[in-house]
């Protein structure tokens, strides 16, 4: 159709209706559209859930008219299904769906917006929050993310979990393998099952692969779609762990806030609609799916036996109570943050200098993560994540950890806000201080003090896991992939054939560290008297025993105590080791000629101003030049070095406020393989005076709770696990 002709057939109205068109895009085009992206922690499409998510998704975009339109992502697809909330922490994303009880790690109090056991039917908790004040409460809790939650899904009905084993009584729990979370995983766990959380599309093959010996997730509709009754054939109802359970959508409150009024009133409205459509299709499917679980499959559904029923009610109202009663405050705040057993496995910090603050709670060097995501920093009441700290942490537990695990820690400093940048970064989580190297000393200072302080302690989580295996039924899961730490060769030579310590026999790997002046002895080896009741009284106990020529075992009044013998003298020579170094200036061996590194001019004042530091590791160099540095020695204890390489990660360092550190790591992974070398040696029997010597000098080493490279020295089982074990409690 031609222009002209076209305009000369538009009528009246249609020109009319096109220009209030025009006046009502007008604010949505000098505003713009928006769209959200929502990520989920269910697989595509799935059924009653996924589909509700994506549905919520739509009613939002379709009842906005596209002025806010929202992009789903399953689980996989952006984010892990498990890690969906902590993409709207970050920014990733600006609304997740899942289940509150999923991030009871972040706060125990979420678990109350999804289901607790014997506690409220869906209908009751739709009540709570929308009438009785439990989303004023909700909010609260989620403030502190930036985050605000709405109900978003009904389950109906609950199924109690696939079983690959019919269950008779309590004791069929008793190290039982079983993927159920919040707190009715935490009664399981009461009541003897080794619980753990995974995300819908990871259950199957866990059960498949035998990692798991039952799993619960909701109910026939989606336990159908998911495919369990293809690995387990018990089917157990009713879940008196979760009477009820509702789904949440968590939105970015700042991003919310910046919506129009109707925008903000469209997703609270799309959400309790969903509450209400979920919630129908799931009573409508479910009957339908536990019937084709039944007739098509052989599937045999089951009543928990009453025993467990009455077991789980004691550990529900025990549990209730614990978390009502939960003592300290802020370490209670932080326990639900960081895990239960935080509480149990950390010590409390303090520092002050120059009106900087340090406070918090630090995990022990053996209770550690794979990865950095539960260090926890806040900065005048502001959670961070920033390099400096983060450098500071690492500095704190250098030669306690490995260098692929890290430490679980909480967190808070104090600082004048004049000495501070917080706007670094858009989101506010960097900062910048006036003076980061007073920071990062007090923070180091602070918490190997604590660490120091808290004397000889191991994690209570390694004796959880013994007692576990012990238990009728156990067999062990597939070992995680762990670096391992072998020794260098007997006999081997250092890298440097300029030894600046001259170190004692006694530390050669060939006269095997002799302990406390004692000799080995064949005949005695192995043998104990009768231990005094006082020698008992020691943290450690008294020695009682050598089994497989590695591990001693000790008796305090209310434990055994199992010491690694290689691992905890490996411990105190590498403590003697660093006290040598530290008491003079290490020998550098000088550079027949001087190697000229070219580097920007900023990480060349960086390394100029440290060079005085540099040179107490055996490091010399000076300015030569606008930009470039040159290397006239290097430490000798390093051998060989690739100066070019040396200087630029130590101004990387210096750039993140870590200073001389990786020459120190360097130095002491050369001490920790010479304290390898000269400690007691596995396969070694020990005369009884020489394992009580170890134990003293355990009790009187700091740190001496794990080895060079994080792995515990000792596990303390209390006799009353133990009686338990045997059905004595």
């Amino acid at each position: 159709m031609k222009r002209r002709e076209f305009f000369k057939q538009a009528s009246v109205a249609t020109i009319g209706a096109a220009a209030a068109a025009t006046t009502l895009a007008t604010p949505a085009i000098a505003q713009g559209n928006i769209t959200w992206r929502m990520v989920t922690t269910w697989p595509k499409n799935f059924p009653g859930l996924g589909v509700g998510a994506q549905k919520l998704a739509d009613r939002i975009t379709k009842a906005s008219g596209g002025r806010l339109t929202v992009q789903v992502f399953a689980a996989g697809e952006m984010v892990p299904g498990l890690q969906a909330l902590d993409a709207v922490i970050d920014g990733s994303a600006e609304m997740s769906h899942g289940a509150a009880y999923y991030w009871q790690n972040k706060s125990q109090a979420l678990s109350f917006f999804t289901g607790v056991p014997f506690g409220m039917t869906n209908r009751e908790l739709g009540a709570w929050v929308r009438y009785l004040g439990g989303q004023e409460i909700w909010d609260k809790i989620y403030d502190q993310f930036g985050l605000q939650g709405f109900l978003s899904g009904d389950t109906g009905t609950q199924a109690g979990g696939w079983f690959k084993n019919e269950l008779t009584g309590v004791a069929d729990v008793q190290g039982l393998r079983f993927r159920t979370p919040g707190l009715g995983g935490q009664v399981w766990a009461k009541l003897g099952a080794s619980v753990t959380n995974l995300a819908a599309g990871e259950i199957f093959a866990a059960l498949q692969s035998g990692t798991l010996d039952a799993a619960e997730f909701v109910g026939p509709y989606n336990d159908l779609a998911l495919g369990f009754h293809q690995v387990a054939k018990n089917y157990y109802f009713p879940s008196f762990v979760e009477p009820g359970l509702a789904t949440e959508v968590v939105v970015d409150k700042a991003k919310m806030a910046e919506l129009p009024e109707d925008l903000q009133e469209i997703v609270r409205i799309a959400a309790q609609a969903s509450y209400d459509d979920v919630s129908s299709d799931m009573y409508a499917n479910d009957p339908r799916a536990l019937q084709a679980l039944v007739n098509e499959h052989g599937v045999n559904v089951r009543q928990f036996p009453e025993e467990i029923i009455e077991a789980g009610a004691t550990a529900s109202m025990e549990l209730i109570s614990e978390i009502r009663e939960g003592g300290d405050a802020l370490i209670a705040r932080i326990a639900q943050i960081l895990g239960r057993d935080f509480r149990d496995n950390s010590v409390e910090i303090a520092g002050e200098k120059e009106g900087v603050r340090v406070a918090g709670f630090a995990g022990l060097p053996s209770f550690n993560r794979a990865s950095a995501s539960h260090q926890y920093v806040h900065v005048n009441g502001r959670p961070v994540r920033d390099r400096q700290l983060s450098g500071a942490l690492r500095g704190a537990y250098s030669d306690m950890l490995a260098r692929d695990r890290h430490a679980v820690c909480a967190i808070f400093i104090d600082i004048d806000p004049r000495l501070v940048d917080v706007n670094v970064h858009p989101a506010k989580a960097e900062v910048r201080f006036r003076d980061p190297g007073l920071v990062r000393a007090l923070m180091i200072s602070a918490i190997r003090r604590a660490l120091a302080g808290a004397g000889v302690r191991a994690t209570t989580t390694a004796a959880e896991s013994m007692t576990a295996a012990f238990r009728p039924g156990f067999s062990p899961q597939p070992a995680a992939v762990r670096p391992t730490f072998a020794a260098a060769p007997s006999g081997g030579a250092m890298p440097s054939v300029n030894r600046p310590l001259d170190f004692a026999d006694g530390f050669r790997e060939e006269r095997q560290g002799e302990l406390g002046g004692f000799t080995p002895s064949a005949a005695q080896a192995g043998t104990l008297e009768e231990p005094r009741t006082e020698d008992t009284e020691h943290p450690l106990g008294a020695a009682r025993a050598q089994i497989h020529e590695n591990y001693i075992i000790a008796q305090t009044p209310d434990s055994l105590v199992i010491v690694d013998q290689h691992a905890a003298h490996e411990r105190l020579v590498f403590e003697q080791l660093k006290t040598a170094l530290a008491e003079r200036t290490l020998p550098s061996q000088m550079l027949l000629v001087p190697d000229v590194v070219d580097l920007p001019v900023e990480d060349v004042d960086r390394l100029v101003a440290e060079s005085e530091t540099l040179a107490r590791f055996g490091l010399e160099i000076e300015r030569f030049g606008p930009g470039a540095v040159a290397v006239r020695a290097t430490p000798s204890m390093l051998g060989e070095v690739d100066a070019q390489g040396l200087l630029r990660d130590l101004a990387d360092d210096l750039g993140e406020g870590q200073g001389a550190l990786r020459i120190r790591d360097n130095i002491e992974k050369v001490a920790s393989t010479m304290a390898c070398h000269g400690s007691v040696r596995s396969g070694r029997r020990l005369r009884g005076e020489e394992m009580n010597a170890l134990l003293r000098q355990m009790e009187a080493t700091p740190g001496s709770g794990t080895c060079n490279h994080g792995r515990p020295t000792f596990i303390e089982l209390k006799l009353a696990d133990i009686e338990r074990l045997f059905g004595r409690r």
